[in-house]
């Protein structure tokens, strides 16, 4: 089993984005949102809901 490595804690209030070429995916704290990692398709209509 691999062993997980944690990364320190900058800022607690920042979220985490990782941009793909078919969609991002984006992270928040779990105690700050009811759904803390959300998914995006690429397009602008997507990006703004």
């Amino acid at each position: 089993m691999k062993k997980s490595s944690r990364m320190s804690v900058i800022h607690p209030h920042a979220a985490g984005v990782d941009i793909g070429a078919e969609f991002h995916v984006v992270a928040v704290p779990p105690d700050a949102d009811a759904a803390p990692v959300r998914t995006f398709q690429r397009f602008t209509g997507d990006l703004h809901r």
